[in-house]
């Protein structure tokens, strides 16, 4: 019985995309043409799963004309002042712990105008065990940093429209779309090397 063509779509999470995962080794397996978001995620199905480069195919994001859609919505900023913001669920590859010491860092270390200077961290996702709470208060961060939890659209492009800077420490990395929406907005990006 002949099998019908189809296509996998490989999403971005760097917990899916492992060797060891039997979905997606079974789905490459079965699908004739593979669409990835991005570079990095179509170099760990070719390293971790020995797919053929051929068989991979990476869409056209129109990141520009969803934000021309959104350009005019109005929207709330979730914070005032001066902030740095960081847009990321509270995955571990996201390293939030890492860039809280950072912020602690800066700080400390800066002159003092850097004094009024806040993080707000958005998105949502389990912090099981307490560990950015921790974080906050061992550092003695809990009067500048502001978790304001998943955020519409529009307060979130309000939000990133007021920011001081987008910080993106994250470890790994499909894509990064946030990365992007701060371009398009005009912000000043400190980021990571990621895929």
């Amino acid at each position: 019985r002949a099998r019908a063509d189809s296509v996998a779509r490989v999403k971005n999470s760097a917990a899916s995309i492992t060797p060891g995962s039997p979905c997606v080794r079974a789905a490459c397996a079965r699908a004739a043409a593979i669409q990835v978001i991005s570079d990095d995620v179509a170099r760990r199905l070719v390293d971790g799963f020995g797919v053929s480069r051929g068989r991979l195919f990476r869409p056209h994001l129109p990141l520009q004309q969803i934000e021309a859609a959104d350009g005019g919505a109005s929207g709330e900023p979730a914070a005032s002042g001066r902030y740095f913001l960081y847009p990321a669920n509270t995955w571990p590859h996201k390293n939030h712990v890492r860039l809280l010491d950072a912020f602690r860092v800066f700080l400390d270390q800066a002159s003092p105008q850097a004094d009024c200077w806040t993080l707000v961290l958005t998105g949502s996702g389990p912090d099981p065990f307490g560990i950015l709470d921790a974080d906050v208060a061992r550092l003695g961060l809990e009067d500048r940093v502001l978790r304001v939890g998943y955020l519409d659209r529009s307060d979130y492009l309000a939000t990133m429209r007021e920011a001081g800077a987008l910080v993106y420490p994250s470890l790994n990395e499909g894509f990064g779309i946030p990365i992007l929406e701060a371009q398009w907005a005009g912000v000043p990006i400190a980021c990571s090397q990621i895929g």
